[in-house]
């Protein structure tokens, strides 16, 4: 497995993010969501991971050379949950795999 780099969303990451996209959904944002949502803590924002790696140089480069781009979302990722991003090199395209230590969470 090649991780090319790590990230953790903290919870004043997305209040952030919510302000600047406008999304105010409290699955993002409300830390007693577990009290009455299927989640136990808030979600990261599924844009807010892509602005993230589309503006990261190793992973812009190979985004930039992409003709077509499909985004997965397999599981949530929490707030403050370490996720692993790996590339793995297929015949003519790449996939970029985000996970947890057992879980992919994202594939591009």
């Amino acid at each position: 497995m090649n991780i090319i780099l790590d990230k953790k969303f903290s919870h004043k990451m997305c209040l952030n993010f919510s302000n600047l996209s406008k999304d105010k959904n409290i699955l993002h944002t409300d830390k007693k969501l577990g009290s009455y949502s299927q989640f136990q803590k808030p979600i990261v924002q599924g844009v807010q991971v892509v602005k993230f790696l589309f503006e990261n140089p190793k992973i812009g480069e190979i985004v930039n050379k992409s003709e077509i781009i499909s985004i997965i979302f397999k599981n949530p990722i929490f707030i403050n949950e370490k996720i692993y991003f790996i590339i793995k090199k297929q015949k003519k395209s790449f996939l970029l795999i985000g996970k947890n230590s057992f879980q992919k969470k994202i594939i591009i």
